[in-house]
């Protein structure tokens, strides 16, 4: 055989490996999206909030925005909302205005970006500061030893013309789970006192867990229903509120005043009527508007751009 003939065989092989790796990919990306998700038991309809129809409210078209997974509202700067990128880009997070103009783009210095998932509004060390959690907290093959949230005062995007360009020191939260590596897509810091859980994706079995001296510990089951990947989080505000999403479906838990997160997410959740969005990881309460707010990783069914959905309350339930 000929250099030639070894090489071209030798790019052959690795041509099939690549489309085979694409096609497994594509496959699995799919069944995500086509999955068929059985609900959980649901809260009495009687007592649950309701929603208007979902509506697009805005729409990202900026390029760099390719593959949305995570975003939080601000709560001193209303409209203006916090999102990242998945895997595969820089420590980089964006301000984008309530109708998608990206109005910052802030380098999280001394950070890195393995597997950002969702991001988190919150209290921290300073009293009376917002801080931005970051969560690096994806595993798909649960082989991470350890995974980071990064954290981070909020920055002021108001008053610039154009689009600004930060950069901002992050603080790395570094954790371990308790037993095993976990695969975790969701990401909630209580308003009240600044716990930080996240929530994993696990088909039919999503678990909580509770940061703990920089161990995340097991506390209960979380039942997003049969066959449901739990993709995203979010607290309202007052912290009276738990919103959950998964592909296809919204959940909703309310909470007393002195009720733990813990206690809220055991009883049965009441249903959130989603916008149809592929690749959906994002939800988050807005604080200047009884509405929620959701995302799609995918710019396929936006032509080009992703559509930000809102979704409002129609009645608060009781």
């Amino acid at each position: 055989m000929t250099p030639y003939d070894r090489a071209v065989r030798s790019t052959s092989r690795t041509l099939r490996l690549t489309l085979l790796l694409a096609l497994l990919l594509a496959l699995e990306l799919g069944a995500c999206i086509r999955r068929v998700e059985v609900p959980p038991s649901l809260h009495d309809a009687a007592s649950c909030p309701t929603f208007a129809s979902p509506e697009a409210s805005g729409t990202s078209t900026d390029r760099r925005l390719n593959e949305l997974s995570g975003v939080v509202l601000s709560r001193r700067q209303p409209g203006v909302l916090w999102v990242h990128n998945d895997s595969g880009e820089g420590p980089t997070l964006y301000a984008l205005s309530s109708a998608g103009d990206l109005l910052a783009e802030v380098e999280l210095s001394g950070a890195e970006a393995v597997d950002w998932e969702d991001i988190a509004l919150g209290p921290g060390p300073t009293e009376g500061v917002d801080y931005l959690y970051v969560g690096d907290i994806g595993d798909n093959r649960r082989r991470r030893s350890s995974v980071t949230i990064y954290r981070l005062a909020e920055p002021d995007v108001r008053g610039g013309s154009g689009t600004l360009t930060l950069t901002h020191r992050a603080d790395p939260l570094v954790l371990h789970y308790d037993k095993r590596p976990a695969n975790a897509e969701a990401l909630l810091v209580d308003p009240k006192d600044g716990a930080i859980y996240v929530i994993t994706k696990d088909a039919g079995a999503a678990a909580l867990y509770a940061e703990e001296d920089g161990v995340l510990r097991y506390v209960q089951p979380v039942d997003a229903g049969e066959e449901a990947l739990v993709t995203a989080a979010d607290i309202s505000a007052d912290g009276q509120m738990i919103a959950l999403r998964t592909y296809n479906r919204g959940y909703l838990w309310r909470r007393n005043p002195e009720e733990t997160l813990a206690s809220a997410l055991a009883r049965p959740p009441c249903p959130i009527d989603v916008a149809e969005e592929p690749q959906g990881e994002a939800i988050a309460f807005d604080p200047a508007a009884p509405r929620l707010i959701t995302l799609s990783e995918s710019r396929e069914h936006g032509g080009g751009g992703v559509p930000i959905h809102s979704l409002p309350f129609v009645s608060p339930g009781r």
